[in-house]
């Protein structure tokens, strides 16, 4: 005779098993449903963190770029020869080296350690220069003395401000947004655009000087590539013709020739293409020339000395060395 008894419990067995099953699963929905809640709130902040982490590297680019560009609309003036009582913006074509003007008291007036200002025509370079007590100084301090990614252009430390030192050495951030000294690395390792942009101007309140680029050296930053001051001539002409010869790009005209070259200006900016990378842009002085605004009673004592000419042949860096 089949067993009741035995089939009863079987079922309330299977019956029980199934009732914990599904009080399980019904356990464990609500658990799943409050991971993903959790997941998602998570991923809300920290999408909002970056989001927020990214408008505040954004707006701390844009304020600053807008703070030199202000700076630069204020104190870059062209001497108007016309003597009309106005100026303009620089313009190569009806520009000569004197014209080119910096307005020095308002500058010192927002930055007592400026020593001179940068420009290169075509190129986001348009810059006051300073120089700190040490190369950290105005690392992530803009012209302005506000705290900022961009820092300032600034002179070596070890240069004298009056760039009389046979390397003049200018120092400045490569920015994402391509401000600063950002296109020697971005453009000018390409022959082509390096060609295209060959003079770099550095103005100061003594004489401005136009410069020609010859050589851009990618490297890193422990390679000792700094030497503002040489022994002699030949120390100097040994300089020049290493980086000639290590330079990524070549002058149309061909390169020039190392012991030709009395006095260099190289301007220094990061690399990222390598870990701790530098890419350094040498020019050599063509020309110089005393700033018009300069009274005539003064343009004496603003011209380079005899003593510092004979010092700049001799390959030192003033003639007190």
């Amino acid at each position: 005779m089949p067993n009741h008894s035995q089939d009863n419990q079987a079922i309330l067995h299977q019956e029980a098993s199934g009732a914990a099953a599904a009080y399980s699963y019904a356990a464990e929905k609500p658990k799943k449903r409050n991971i993903w809640r959790v997941v998602f709130w998570v991923s809300l902040i920290a999408f909002l963190v970056a989001m927020g982490a990214l408008a505040y590297i954004g707006w701390g680019y844009f304020s600053s770029d807008q703070g030199y560009k202000e700076v630069a609309s204020s104190a870059f003036k062209v001497v108007d020869t016309a003597d009309t009582g106005t100026s303009s913006a620089p313009d190569e074509s009806n520009l000569t080296l004197a014209d080119m003007e910096v307005d020095w008291e308002y500058l010192r007036s927002i930055n007592p350690a400026v020593v001179a200002w940068v420009y290169m025509p075509g190129t986001r370079i348009n810059y006051p220069v300073v120089q700190g007590k040490d190369n950290d100084e105005y690392l992530w301090v803009d012209f302005n003395l506000k705290s900022s990614r961009n820092g300032s252009i600034f002179l070596d430390s070890e240069n004298n401000p009056a760039f009389t030192d046979m390397n003049n050495v200018l120092y400045g951030h490569h920015m994402n947004d391509g401000s600063m000294f950002a296109c020697i690395s971005n453009d000018f390792v390409n022959n082509e655009e390096f060609n295209k942009h060959r003079t770099i101007y550095v103005l100061t309140p003594q004489l401005n000087y136009k410069c020609t680029t010859f050589a851009v050296v990618v490297t890193d930053g422990w390679d000792l590539l700094v030497q503002t001051t040489f022994k002699d001539p030949e120390d100097r002409a040994s300089y020049i013709q290493d980086k000639i010869d290590r330079s990524v790009v070549q002058p149309s005209e061909g390169m020039p020739t190392a012991a030709n070259i009395k006095q260099v200006f190289t301007f220094s900016t990061c690399d990222y293409t390598r870990d701790n990378g530098r890419a350094v842009l040498f020019s050599y002085t063509a020309d110089t020339a005393v700033p018009k605004s300069v009274p005539a009673e003064e343009v004496e004592q603003f011209e380079v000395s005899s003593e510092d000419l004979e010092a700049l042949e001799q390959g030192v860096s003033t003639a007190d060395e």
